[in-house]
């Protein structure tokens, strides 16, 4: 997945992508923050995500949710105590 990522540093509009595993590692999410939605659907309609989802797609055991959108409404910070 990590070679497949374009050079040039992928979608201007990309906030930073991460892959979050769950904690017996049977599960992994590809997380994806954006500058806003607009830039989400234009990399969409370019094609960006074109070659992650035909890596995924090919992979055995890979099940698609097809995406989704979520809006940040509140965010916690953990601080050592």
């Amino acid at each position: 997945m990590l070679a497949a990522q374009p050079e040039e540093g992928g979608h201007p509009g990309t906030v930073s992508v991460r892959f979050l595993h769950s904690t017996d590692g049977s599960r992994v999410l590809p997380y994806t923050e954006w500058t806003g939605v607009e830039a989400h659907q234009e990399a969409t309609e370019a094609g960006d995500h074109d070659k992650g989802h035909e890596i995924f797609s090919g992979t055995p055991g890979v099940r698609l949710t097809h995406g989704g959108r979520r809006h940040l409404c509140h965010a916690l910070r953990l601080t050592e105590g």
